[in-house]
């Protein structure tokens, strides 16, 4: 089972992030990638509130609320992912 402070202490990472500085969204994804691989979380669900991102991840079967955290440019945050899974970043799910 993971300690909570393990999980307390990716939170304050995550929070301590500059959403103004140009690397946030790169930073913010690669730190909570690296932490969802290390305590082999099964899924990551990213949900875009007001000014703010909802973060939670399912770990032992358990959907669990990683924090809310500010979302500095949210499309920087959603390109870094499609970068990072190779799809295109000038395409969205939006239909006009």
């Amino acid at each position: 089972m993971i300690s909570t402070v393990a999980v307390d202490q990716i939170h304050d990472q995550l929070r301590a992030l500059d959403p103004s500085d140009n690397n946030y969204a790169a930073d913010f994804v690669d730190q909570l990638l690296t932490a969802a691989q290390a305590l082999k979380v099964s899924d990551i669900h990213i949900q875009p509130a007001i000014d703010a991102l909802e973060v939670r991840w399912r770990l032992d079967g358990v959907l669990q609320l990683v924090g809310t955290f500010s979302a500095g440019n949210l499309t920087d945050v959603v390109t870094r992912l499609k970068v990072l899974s190779q799809l295109l970043t000038y395409k969205t799910g939006n239909r006009l």
